[in-house]
Parts: C-alpha cells; structure tokens; sequence
C-alpha cells in the first residue's frame, strides 16, 4: 500500500486526510403499537374509527377456522348484539370459561364458572348460559377497542388436526361502576366442533361452529378498577 508523500525539509505536508463522518445508528422503525396511557380526560376510542378486517400478509392459504374465529371476534368488537353472535358462530351446546379465581366472582361474578348452552335451554333461569355471560359482562365492564386489537390473520395459531385457534388481542376496559379504565392483552382459545359425515369445513356449504370458548385475560387489573380504593401509589420522597 502506497504512502502518503512526505513534505521536504521546510515545507509543510498540504495532503487533505479524508473526511471524518461520524457513525450514527441506523433508527429503529416506530412502534404502531406502543402503550397507550390515559390520564382520564380521553374519551374511549371509537370501534367506527377502525378497520377490523385485516388482509393477510402470507401467501399461503388462510384456514376456514382462523377466518371464522375472525369473522366472531370482529362482531364481537363491532358491538353486534350477543344473541345474534352466538347464534351465528356457537353450537348450541357450546361451553365458555373466563379464567380467574373463584373468591373475585365477588365483584367479577363471570370469572371461574362454566357458562354452558343457550339462555332458551334454562327456562329463564338466569346466570348459566352463553347469553349470560355477555349480559354479566357488560353490567360491570364496558369494551373499548384499539386500533391493534385484533391481530393479521396470519398472527392467528391453528392446530387443524384439533380444530383450535388461539390469538392474542388487546383492547381497552372500563369499569361501569369507578369509570377507571386500562389497556390489556388477553387471549382467546377457540375450539370448534369436530367435522362429520354429513357436513362440514370442508364441503363448501357447512360451517364449523365454535363448542368452546377459553379466556386468558387480567383479572387483577378488573378486580382494581372496579374496586373503590385508592391505587395510586405514592411516588414523593421522605
């Protein structure tokens, strides 16, 4: 490798060094979905304000029971009525179970039991059925979605041979009784009913209903929020 030229006795090296450009990281891309913290003056958002019919980002072909477990999630957070969701999507015998512990049933009377079949099958025996559940529901929390809330159907698990779907949603909650509200991730396990004979997923002209409904959600921040004690903590120095 060649060397720069020396300057003669008495003269000064005019050789320019090359320019020195300082490194600078390349910058992360922006979060969409980063957490959305409320000071209580927001209003909740608005499902009108958001698509919930997301296109898939693979090639490959999406299942019929990820499209249908979709198609139930994007009514229930468009606020369609209960009745007509479970009619269209559930058995009717179909199970639903919202995890937690039992003593919370207190002030979350819809955690830790078995919601079974169809409000018609109790001769109005309230606090059994599917329909139930969503009328327990609603009475102590109101549901606010995000424009995250329901994931690219290719962020949708699918165990085919079993006929069960998991996805992770989120959205924002607020007690009907304080007003305090919060953002959290919950998941929603979908089993749906084995096919058979006489139809099924993969005739064309029957769909699979969904037998079983799991949620994983956060009963803690429920049971807080509809709680009337003071949560904020105190941060200022002795």
């Amino acid at each position: 490798m060649p060397s720069s030229p020396e300057a003669a006795p008495g003269e000064e090296n005019n050789t320019v060094p090359p320019p020195q450009v300082p490194f600078s990281p390349p910058k992360a891309p922006p979060y969409p979905f980063g957490p959305h913290i409320m000071t209580g003056s927001e209003p909740p958002p608005n499902p009108k304000d958001f698509d919930f019919i997301n296109k898939p980002s693979i090639k490959e072909p999406i299942s019929n029971l990820v499209r249908t477990t979709h198609a139930f999630i994007s009514a229930f957070v468009a606020g369609d009525p209960p009745r007509e969701t479970l009619d269209k999507f559930f058995t009717p015998k179909a199970n639903l179970y919202e995890h937690g512990p039992e003593w919370a049933q207190k002030r979350l009377p819809f955690l830790a039991r078995t919601f079974h079949g169809r409000a018609s099958d109790y001769d109005h025996v309230d606090g059994k059925s599917l329909d139930d559940y969503y009328e327990i529901l609603s009475s102590v929390l109101k549901f606010n979605p995000l424009p995250n809330t329901i994931p690219p159907l290719d962020n949708f698990a699918v165990d085919e041979a079993k006929g069960v779907v998991t996805v992770k949603l989120s959205g924002m909650f607020e007690s009907v009784k304080t007003g305090r509200r919060w953002e959290e991730q919950f998941v929603y396990v979908v089993q749906f009913k084995a096919k058979d004979e006489k139809g099924g997923e993969g005739d064309g002209k029957k769909e699979r209903k969904i037998m079983y409904l799991d949620i994983w959600a956060d009963p803690l921040s429920a049971w807080v929020a509809v709680g009337d004690e003071d949560v904020i903590a105190d941060t200022k120095e002795a």
